[in-house]
C-alpha cells in the first residue's frame, strides 16, 4: 500500500476562472488588479492558517490598497463562491487510488470559511478519503514542515511512503524537503497517473 497526499487547488478543485475574479475586483472598488493580487497573496497567509478572520483580513486588505467602504459579507462569499468547483478527473485519479486500498488524504492552504464551504459541497467524494488535512484548522499552512508532518500523520503513514502532489513548485520543494516524494502537477492528467501507478 502507498499513500497519496493531494492538494486542492489547481489539483482536485479548478482554479477559481477570470470572470468571478473581476466581480471581485469590481466589488471591492479595486482599480489596479496586480496591486490587488499582489496584496491578496501577500496577505493570504495569515488568513489561510485561521490566524485572522475574514473581516480583519479583508480590513487589511483595504487598509494596504486604499478600498472605498464595501460589504465585507459579499465580499468574503464573491472570494468564496468560485472556489468550490472540483476537477473530477483528478477526483477520479484520487478514487481509483483508493479503491486499490491505498490511503489518500489532502493538505491545502484555505481559510476556515472556505474549508467548510469546500467539504460541504464535496462530501460526496471527499467522505472516502483517508485523511483531510487543512491549514485554517491546523494553524499552519505549507510550505511549513509542520503542516506535512500533520498530514501524514492523519494518513498514519510515513513521509517517505507518501507521495504529494502539488501545483506550486515551492511546495513540492518542500514537500520533498519534509521526507515526502513530490510531484508537480501541471494539468497533464495521463502524467499524473503515472506518476501514481495507474495505467
Amino acid at each position: 500500500m502507498s499513500t497519496y497526499l493531494f492538494d486542492f487547488y489547481g489539483v482536485l478543485l479548478r482554479h477559481r476562472p477570470p470572470a468571478p475574479k473581476e466581480a471581485l475586483l469590481r466589488l471591492v472598488g479595486a482599480e489596479d488588479p496586480v496591486a490587488f493580487w499582489t496584496a491578496y497573496n501577500e496577505l493570504r497567509p495569515a488568513y489561510d492558517a485561521g490566524v485572522v478572520s475574514d473581516e480583519r483580513w479583508w480590513r487589511q486588505m483595504q487598509v494596504r490598497l486604499g478600498l472605498p467602504d464595501f460589504d465585507i459579507s459579499e465580499a468574503v462569499a464573491q472570494d468564496f463562491e468560485p472556489c468550490t468547483a472540483p476537477d473530477l478527473d483528478v477526483v477520479g485519479v484520487a478514487q481509483e487510488l483508493l479503491g486499490a486500498g491505498n490511503a489518500v488524504g489532502v493538505l491545502s492552504n484555505i481559510p476556515v470559511g472556505l474549508g467548510r464551504m469546500v467539504r460541504e459541497r464535496n462530501e460526496s467524494w471527499l467522505k472516502e478519503f483517508t485523511a483531510v488535512v487543512l491549514s485554517g484548522e491546523i494553524g499552519v499552512v505549507k510550505p511549513d514542515k509542520r503542516a506535512f508532518d500533520v498530514a501524514v500523520d492523519a494518513l498514519g503513514a510515513n513521509a517517505k511512503d507518501t507521495l504529494f502532489i502539488d501545483d506550486t513548485q515551492g511546495n513540492v520543494d518542500a514537500a520533498r524537503a519534509a521526507g515526502l516524494r513530490g510531484y508537480l502537477y501541471d494539468g497533464n492528467l495521463a502524467e499524473l497517473r503515472a506518476e501514481c501507478g495507474l495505467s
